[in-house]
C-alpha cells in the first residue's frame, strides 16, 4: 500500500527531508560516541591471560 501523497510545496519538502537527514545524523554521532567510548575504556583494561600463557607459571 503507498503512502498517502503530502500536500507540500517543494520547500516544505525539502526542508522536511533536511530534518529528517539531520536527524539521522544526531542518532548516528550518539551510536559512534557510545561506541568509541566504549573502545577507548576497554583499552586500557586488562584483559584475561591466554591460557598458554597460564600453564608457564610455577605452581603455588
Amino acid at each position: 500500500m503507498p503512502a498517502p501523497e503530502r500536500d507540500e510545496e517543494p520547500a516544505q519538502l525539502s526542508d522536511r527531508k533536511l530534518d529528517e537527514l539531520l536527524q539521522y545524523l544526531r542518532v548516528t554521532q550518539t551510536s559512534l560516541q557510545i561506541v568509541l567510548g566504549f573502545l577507548m575504556a576497554s583499552v586500557g583494561t586488562p584483559g584475561v591471560a591466554p591460557e598458554h600463557s597460564l600453564s608457564a607459571l610455577p605452581p603455588r
